[in-house]
């Protein structure tokens, strides 16, 4: 009877931590849709419209953080910018340095 009761103990455990993952992925369409608009906003007012693409995205807080990297006036880096979506509000922000590690991965 023990083993059983372990055995469906670890399953519903499993089952939490799978649903748990579900619900704070980011997934493709948002990285495109949302993704997608803040590179082209992180380009038009913080990249002079230098090329932007995302390079990782995550859930935090109910929001959608997106890592944006923006190419730089001369030579092959990149600056790295985080930006912030809030899906529901229907706001995006650019953290600054106060707030930048309450958003990074």
């Amino acid at each position: 009877m023990k083993p059983l009761i372990v055995l469906t103990a670890i399953v519903a455990v499993m089952g939490g931590v799978l649903a748990y993952g579900h619900f704070v992925q980011v997934t493709d369409s948002d990285k495109e849709k949302l993704g997608g608009a803040c590179a082209k906003w992180i380009s038009e007012d913080y990249a002079d419209g230098r090329d932007t693409r995302v390079s990782d995205a995550w859930r935090r807080k109910g929001s959608y953080v997106f890592e944006v990297l923006a190419d730089q006036e001369s030579g092959s880096s990149k600056n790295v910018l985080l930006c912030v979506v809030d899906k529901e509000k229907g706001t995006m922000m650019k953290p600054g340095l106060a707030s930048y590690q309450e958003w990074a991965k």
